[in-house]
């Protein structure tokens, strides 16, 4: 990329494009705080209605990591997020998919207990032995 050229804000190049997919963790925050002008450049292209997409392979569903955007400032009015939780739900509430459709009801958790709530709603079991369950659901320790 001999063009290349490094930028300390998406302000300085939000006219150049008509869209923008962003990640969350480590992109817009560290976990706990946004990082320095994030909220202000975001909030800045998402009022100029341009289509801003936040992904995320964070396993909670788009609703709670909403929530958790709108904490910390972002308008999200407009913006849509996808996150790998919602893939996850998606595929244990439909059984279409050949990935899910085999694996059974029973599951065993590995993963903080705030990430439960990426099944909520679903028609599963959870089996405290991982010696019987159908099949083990991972997610993350953050």
């Amino acid at each position: 990329m001999k063009n290349s050229k490094q930028i300390t804000s998406l302000k300085e190049i939000k006219n150049q494009y008509d869209a923008f997919i962003v990640d969350i963790w480590g992109v817009v925050y560290d976990g706990v705080n946004a990082y320095d002008g994030v909220v202000d450049s975001l909030n800045e292209i998402i009022n100029s209605e341009k289509p801003l997409l936040f992904l995320s392979n964070a396993p909670r569903p788009s609703n709670v990591t909403r929530e958790k955007l709108i904490e910390l400032g972002i308008n999200m009015d407009r913006a849509k997020i996808y996150t790998s939780g919602d893939l996850c739900i998606e595929g244990l509430k439909s059984w279409d998919d050949e990935v899910f459709r085999n694996l059974g009801k029973k599951f065993y958790h590995l993963g903080e207990v705030r990430n439960k709530d990426i099944l909520a709603g679903l028609n599963l079991v959870s089996e405290g032995n991982i010696e019987t369950a159908d099949f083990i659901l991972l997610s993350i320790y953050l």
